[in-house]
């Protein structure tokens, strides 16, 4: 059972990358970076941008996100 467990998160894993990779790129940086750890300043000061636009950027990451998901859903 452990090995269909890990193989359904390896999938998921490849859809959410994928879905991911669907995100204008100042999202899919800022969303990944987050996931990866980092912080809104580290980010912030990386991309040259403000913690605020950084906190956006996510918002609006995790709301295309959703969409994409719900979108991927309804076509099987």
């Amino acid at each position: 059972m452990p090995q269909i467990a890990e193989q359904e998160s390896r999938v998921l894993a490849i859809d959410l990358l994928g879905l991911i990779a669907r995100l204008p790129p100042r999202q899919a940086v800022v969303l990944s970076g987050l996931a990866a750890g980092r912080s809104v300043e580290e980010l912030a000061e990386a991309l040259d941008v403000s913690p605020a636009t950084i906190r956006s950027l996510a918002r609006f990451a995790r709301q295309r996100l959703v969409l994409l998901i719900q979108a991927q859903e309804e076509s099987g």
